[in-house]
Parts: structure tokens; C-alpha cells; sequence
């Protein structure tokens, strides 16, 4: 593994613990209105394109991260779809305060 594959699994890591918050805020809530669902669609989309242009080219570490990628955006989607459909209770202001102050 030479410094540039280090260096991008660094970065692939560090931008998908960066993403931890919003799943956990997306769990905590049960709630999803705040989110585009056509983003989110067109994220899993390119990422969809991007693993099989990966995987043309036969590179297994962006293979592997690109998967894991994969699984973040399904699980999203899966996520707003769900909470949307069967939203959680709505919060009052102190209680969206004590969320926003856990997951900041």
C-alpha cells in the first residue's frame, strides 16, 4: 500500500465517521421531512456508477470503501423512506435542544 492509497483510506474513513451524526440524528428523531429524498437518490446513484467503474478497473480498495459508501446511502434511504411513511413524535423545543446539543 503506497502513501496515496493510505492517504484516500484515511479520507474515506474520516468522511464516513463525518456522516455518523446524521444517521444518529435521523435514528434518534424518526423523523426525515428535513431531508431530500431525491439527494439522497441521486448520491446512491453515483455511487451505484462509481462501484461498477471501480470494480471495471479492478481497484479493491476503492472497491471496498466505495461498498461500504453503498450500504451508508441504502441505509439512508431506507431510513427517510421509513420515517416518512412512520414518522416519530413530533419534538417540543426543549427536547429539540437536548438532541441538537447530543449530536453536536
Amino acid at each position: 500500500m503506497n502513501a496515496i492509497d493510505i492517504l484516500y483510506l484515511i479520507t474515506s474513513l474520516a468522511s464516513l465517521g463525518a456522516s455518523v451524526p446524521q444517521v444518529t440524528q435521523l435514528f434518534k428523531e424518526k423523523r426525515s421531512d428535513e431531508l431530500s429524498l431525491s439527494t439522497w437518490s441521486m448520491w446512491f446513484l453515483c455511487q451505484i456508477t462509481f462501484l461498477i467503474y471501480v470494480t471495471a478497473h479492478g481497484e479493491t480498495l476503492m472497491l471496498v470503501t466505495n461498498t461500504i459508501w453503498l450500504v451508508f446511502y441504502a441505509a439512508m434511504l431506507w431510513m427517510i423512506v421509513h420515517y416518512r411513511r412512520h414518522p416519530g413524535p413530533a419534538l417540543d423545543a426543549e427536547q429539540a435542544m437536548n438532541v441538537d446539543a447530543v449530536t453536536e
